[in-house]
């Protein structure tokens, strides 16, 4: 008898275990990410893979310019864009656009997780002056 329920008690320890990893909320994974952009309209892709834990990717800038800007330029246009890439290099995502803003913004909805993916950047800069960007990826 005493071994029954032992099985029983082990069984049911092993049950809520179980439960417990299946009903384990997800949370989504971050990462400091930061570069200079190229001065030009071309697109910069990185080479780290990443894989989504979340549907819905996000970009949140903190640069630490003294004026709150992403990119702080003397000049009329600095501009961030990004955008996702699957493993083999075809867009997942539209471009994201900053206009010299510290803005949390999605970088899209809806995709898979567990999905693979690069981060791609370009910049609209008409200043080389400061074309550092910085800020937290969350996936």
């Amino acid at each position: 008898m005493n071994q029954k329920r032992a099985r029983m008690a082990v069984a049911g320890i092993a049950a809520l275990l179980f439960v417990g990893v299946v009903a384990a909320p997800a949370y989504a994974a971050t990462a400091s990410i930061s570069d200079s952009n190229n001065t030009n309209t071309s697109w910069k892709h990185y080479a780290t893979q990443r894989t989504l834990a979340t549907s819905a990717p996000a970009f949140d800038p903190a640069n630490s310019e003294a004026d709150g800007s992403l990119l702080h330029q003397t000049q009329s246009i600095y501009v961030l864009n990004m955008k996702l890439r699957n493993a083999n290099g075809a867009d997942l995502t539209s471009s994201v656009q900053w206009n010299n803003v510290r803005t949390s913004k999605s970088l899209a909805t809806g995709l898979a997780r567990g999905t693979i993916f690069t981060v791609s950047v370009c910049c609209k800069s008409s200043s080389s002056s400061d074309t550092y960007w910085s800020g937290t990826l969350t996936y």
